[in-house]
């Protein structure tokens, strides 16, 4: 059996705080003697059995049934043996029983075992241990005070109030890792009484004053003042270690950073955690995510907590390469590398054993980390001892690894969410052909060492592309939209002219004189040809001008204000009858580009079923389109000529439907606008790069250039020695260079004129010089009504 002390020790002493009760409180075993009484009464024969001799014992000490100085209760060594054995098991923990007891609510203790006793004091000077509980002034009463009010209720009123947790936490002077014990109360074997009667105290009562409270102890201060309260009898202590349970909550609670690249003191408080789970200060920690860019693993010490992998890696120059390959083998195979004992004299052949070795490390774990069946990441564990890491101590840290996995988890999930804001903030939205090139290059630059004022984003660049320009142009958009203004600002005159005529009388004279002469000068403008600068300047008169006029005559005569609210309505923007003109034009242009826009997605997601490439478009009053495919775009991918031929193949299809289309809405237009499709063959590959100035694509090298400016300037080009414009409603045009760069679309054409979508009619053209162009070409394609 262990060895019991009875030894007097005031834990007050270490606590560090004033004392925070008055009550009187007072040792006695009258509890505890009608507690196996009643037992006794109401158990079966074994258990009567047990309770007999006890009571029979304490029967030679009357004494002990009313309060008893502390002092004295060393003189009964036979009776505090015999409440032990009654309080314990059978068959105790031996050196992990902490057990004591106390004076009732009070941690005065005056009995326990021997482990308890090494716990909370010196074992030297027999004192108790300093700042036993590191708790400050007002959390120490908050939490003392709760479980005295506990107790009050449950004893005088019978409802349950939840108690506080108290934790001892001590510090190891060798090896300074923290233990943390739990102590449990045992208020079973004392009574208490009050020198007052009672208040009413209801739940309800308690959830009234909570309303106006934040903890329900100051309420029971000023209802239940200690002072009136007596304790009597004696409290049970235990202590549990919860040094595991503990540590995993604090590590629970610093487990999920704000972001994903923590500071350095992140992984520190990580790895005194896990310390103190395994037990030892010998062993160092590291944690490794798997991050994943592109489906290719990448490694960075931003994102890495104090990883051994990482700066070995780094300390030894290792082939990036050569390190990723161990890494790519480590996630498809994962297991457990222990290395028990790591010896500088032996000659092994693999790496991660040379370089453990080189490093200075003789003892070695790598647990893979698992998250929805993934791995996620690696914790490491390594000493520089060998033989220091064993099976216990793994078994130990299980407990941890599905925070550590849930921790890596989330640094892989940040990191990805910076990816994706650093694209949106420094690119664009992006679409999915080309996001690759995008993360990766925002991973260069989370990634960088320099600081934010150094960063640099690098070059977003795909060579050796293959592009298909296309444009649908509303025909005569510019002239169509100028009759429209000029007829709205017509009608506008118009009612003005009669919005002014009766008010006359009721407007200052120079001032309705000005606004008429001016009226007058712009009426003979719009009659006959108006410029976009003059139609600018007629609307700034008109609404800046005369509405302020009308406005203040509306507010002087009131009487005015049907005509003006008439006027008013007729020059309103979504309803008014002075912008009708522009509104149809508006809404025909509409149809069309958002017929344009249809058949264009449908061709791009036919684009990207063959062969994934990047796809942009333009709205003007038409809709342009670039198409760039390559292998520099889809990695692992070869853009055939077969392939290349069937993209030119769909994209004459597409401009033969959408030239059909526009024909088909004319009808539905209340503009009757047509439209001209064109496309650009350009047979040789170019490079593009992205702009962040302009966050677009471009095309990049001075040759290339060339392929910009032809694309630009085509539609205003007119079939030589003639008057005509090349692109003609009804038609597609197809501009080149050498005859052979348009063979794909040739072959393209039966099918079509079969189909009945083309005519068998063809042109071939020559174009006249544009400015830094020559010898271009076209061939012209006529659409069937």
């Amino acid at each position: 059996m262990e060895k019991m002390q009875a030894v007097l020790l005031d834990l007050n002493e270490a606590i560090q705080h004033p004392d925070i009760t008055v009550f009187n409180t007072g040792l006695s075993f009258g509890p505890f003697i009608e507690f196996l009484q009643k037992s006794m009464e109401d158990a079966n024969p074994v258990q009567a059995a047990i309770c007999r001799p006890a009571l029979e014992l304490f029967s030679k000490y009357p004494a002990l049934a009313g309060e008893l100085p502390i002092t004295d209760v060393l003189s009964y060594p036979d009776i505090l043996e015999q409440v032990h054995a009654l309080l314990t098991p059978v068959v105790s923990a031996g050196k992990d029983d902490i057990w004591a007891l106390c004076l009732p609510a009070s941690p005065y203790i005056f009995y326990g075992t021997a482990p308890f006793y090494d716990l909370v004091s010196d074992v030297c000077t027999g004192k108790i241990k300093d700042n036993l509980l590191s708790y400050s002034t007002e959390v120490w009463k908050e939490k003392r005070l709760t479980n005295i009010y506990a107790a009050i209720l449950q004893k005088l009123y019978g409802f349950t109030m939840n108690r506080k947790e108290i934790v001892h936490e001590i510090t190891d002077e060798q090896t300074g890792l923290t233990s943390y014990y739990r102590f449990n109360f045992d208020t079973r074997f004392f009574t208490i009484k009050s020198d007052i009667d009672l208040p009413e105290i209801t739940i309800e009562l308690l959830q009234e004053q909570l309303a106006q409270q934040v903890s329900p102890v100051h309420i029971l201060e000023s209802i239940l003042p200690l002072h009136h309260f007596s304790f009597e009898g004696f409290s049970i202590i235990t202590l549990t270690d919860i040094t595991t349970e503990y540590t995993l909550n604090q590590l629970r609670q610093v487990s999920m950073p704000q972001e994903g690249c923590p500071d350095k003191g992140y992984g520190s408080h990580i790895e005194r955690s896990l310390k103190t789970i395994a037990g030892s200060n010998d062993v160092h920690f590291g944690l490794l995510p798997f991050l994943r860019i592109n489906d290719k693993i990448v490694f960075n010490h931003n994102i890495s907590f104090q990883s051994l992998l990482i700066r070995m890696g780094k300390k030894q120059n290792l082939e990036e390469a050569l390190f990723l390959h161990f890494a790519e083998h480590y996630m498809q195979h994962p297991r457990l590398f222990f290395y028990r004992s790591l010896s500088a004299g032996g000659n092994s052949n693999n790496l991660l054993e040379q370089l453990l070795i080189k490093e200075g490390i003789a003892s070695y774990v790598a647990v893979p980390l698992y998250a929805r069946e993934q791995v996620v990441g690696v914790m490491e564990i390594y000493a520089s001892a060998p033989g220091i890491i064993d099976e216990k101590m793994l078994a130990k840290l299980n407990v941890a690894e599905p925070l550590l996995a849930q921790l890596m988890q989330y640094t892989v999930e940040s990191v990805k969410e910076e990816i994706g804001h650093v694209i949106n903030e420094k690119f664009t939205p992006l679409q999915q052909s080309v996001l690759w090139k995008f993360k990766e290059a925002a991973w260069q630059y989370i990634s960088s060492e320099h600081t934010d004022a150094g960063r640099t984003l690098p070059p977003i660049v795909f060579e050796n592309v293959f592009p298909l320009y296309g444009a649908i142009d509303v025909r005569n958009s510019t002239i169509e939209r100028n009759n429209a203004l000029k007829a709205d600002l017509a009608a506008h005159a118009a009612v003005l002219m009669d919005t002014l005529a009766p008010l006359k009388q009721y407007a200052d004279p120079q001032s309705f004189d000005k606004i008429k002469g001016r009226f007058d000068e712009w009426s003979d403008i719009i009659e006959y040809k108006i410029s976009p600068y003059q139609s600018f300047r007629v609307e700034d008169y008109l609404y800046k001008e005369v509405v302020p006029f009308l406005l203040s005559i509306r507010q002087q005569h009131p009487g005015t204000a049907t005509v003006i609210n008439n006027y008013l309505q007729a020059i309103d923007g979504k309803s008014g009858i002075t912008w009708s003109n522009r509104r149809n034009m508006e809404t025909s242009l509409q149809l069309i580009n958002s017929s344009v826009g249809e058949s264009l997605d449908r061709f791009n997601r036919h684009l990207q079923e063959s062969f994934p490439c990047y796809f942009e478009k333009f709205r003007t009053d038409g809709v342009e389109y670039d198409v760039y495919a390559g292998s520099s775009i889809t990695p692992g991918m070869a853009l055939t000529r077969d392939i290349l031929t069937d993209m030119r193949k769909k994209q004459l299809s597409v401009m033969a439907l959408i030239g059909r289309e526009a024909k088909e809405l004319l009808p539905q237009l209340s503009v009757p606008l047509e439209t001209t499709q064109l496309i650009f063959v350009h047979s040789t590959p170019i490079d593009i790069a992205f702009r962040a100035d302009e966050r677009r694509f471009d095309v990049e090298g001075g040759y290339n250039i060339r392929y910009q400016v032809v694309k630009k300037r085509i539609d205003k080009a007119f079939i030589k020695n003639s008057s005509q414009r090349l692109t003609q409603p009804g038609t597609i045009a197809i501009v080149y260079f050498e005859k052979q760069d348009v063979d794909d679309y040739l072959d393209a054409l039966p099918a079509l004129q079969e189909a009945q979508v083309l005519t068998p009619d063809v042109e071939w053209l020559e174009l006249e010089d544009l400015q830094g162009v020559s010898g271009l070409k076209a061939l012209r394609l006529f659409i069937k009504e």
